[in-house]
């Protein structure tokens, strides 16, 4: 991509903003949960207000459906980032059903299929040609993974590239090998969000941390060997993460497989390092500072009250609750009606 999303980090634009909040239209609460946050992630603010997204548009993304939408979240954004006042986002809430069947005005939906719809939109309204995935001599095995990696990603958005892919999505490397045979594969999967379930562990709190751990762990699955067995076969499975993404989208999965709630507390700290988890990756940063957070407080998925904390670019932490909004203090962000999670890449 041709813009900079750091170039946000010496704006004074942004200084003393991000204080700004929504009017709740009737079960609006899990949308203005979602703008709000993602707000909040500068890098993506920054490339729509300051206009650096009109140098991809084309034609043909401009006739498109989702431009329509892509003009009424810019709306949205310079609404919110212009006085710090409350704003009543109701076209772009008329107009989200017609772009997400799953969702129906003047009910309540779930937050997180909300944001991971919006921010498809944005990537469908933003598409242009992926780059070259030309990486020179592939001489090692590390360049091996990087170039079959980057083949896989480029054939996943072979129908068009955009900001989204920069900010949002990372990309997994799982190894599969055969305990019989020993015959061994590698896929390379992307994602957009880490989709976490609440563990439990005895006598105490699982942490993120805990959780991560079991996410990633080394897994054992059975299925067909491609190798000399020629059978079905047990194999090891591990995953890493082989690129990793500018926003880190965790989800706690506190709905179990009968929509019950699990209401524990996953401790978790402002600052995510996550160098266990990835692989091949040098001479990058792997530390994550936490941006954002979505609570819920209710039984139900499709019930229930979303609203979020946000760390400003002043650092300072605010709960913003549809209209209201206060400050907070950076020990009470962490409540067992934690629900999604950002964490921005620390590379300044």
């Amino acid at each position: 991509m041709d813009y900079d999303y750091k170039s946000y980090a010496s704006k004074k634009f942004y200084t003393r903003k991000g204080l700004s909040n929504s009017k709740n239209l009737g079960n609006t609460c899990y949308l203005n949960s979602v703008i709000s946050v993602l707000a909040n992630c500068l890098g993506l603010t920054h490339y729509f207000v300051s206009n650096s997204f009109s140098k991809v548009l084309t034609p043909v993304n401009m006739e498109k459906p989702e431009h329509i939408f892509l003009k009424q979240y810019i709306s949205v954004l310079v609404g919110l980032y212009s006085k710090n006042q409350t704003i009543a986002p109701r076209t772009l809430n008329d107009n989200l059903a017609k772009f997400l069947p799953g969702i129906k005005k003047g009910y309540q939906h779930d937050s997180y299929e909300c944001m991971m719809g919006i921010l498809d939109l944005l990537h469908n309204a933003l598409l242009k040609p992926i780059n070259d995935y030309n990486m020179g001599p592939i001489d090692t095995r590390v360049h091996r993974h990087l170039f079959e990696a980057k083949k896989v990603y480029h054939n996943h958005f072979k129908d068009g590239y955009s900001i989204i892919n920069e900010l949002f999505f990372g990309q997994y490397i799982q190894k599969v090998k055969c305990v019989k045979c020993g015959d061994l594969s590698f896929s390379y999967q992307p994602f957009m969000s880490i989709n976490l379930p609440i563990i439990k562990i005895e006598n105490q709190l699982p942490t993120i941390y805990d959780m991560l751990n079991s996410y990633f762990r080394k897994q054992i699955v059975h299925k067909m060997c491609n190798g000399k067995c020629k059978i079905k076969t047990d194999h090891t499975l591990k995953t890493r993460i082989i690129k990793l993404p500018k926003y880190l989208v965790i989800h706690f999965k506190r709905f179990d497989n009968n929509l019950n709630k699990i209401e524990s507390t996953v401790p978790f700290a402002s600052d995510l390092e996550m160098s266990d988890y990835t692989v091949l990756i040098q001479s990058q940063s792997v530390e994550y500072n936490l941006t954002s957070i979505i609570n819920h407080v209710g039984p139900s998925i499709g019930g229930g009250h979303y609203y979020n904390f946000n760390r400003t670019f002043d650092g300072e932490w605010v709960s913003i609750d549809d209209d209201s909004t206060k400050k907070i203090e950076p020990t009470s962000v962490c409540t067992n009606q934690a629900y999604i999670l950002i964490y921005e890449l620390n590379e300044f």
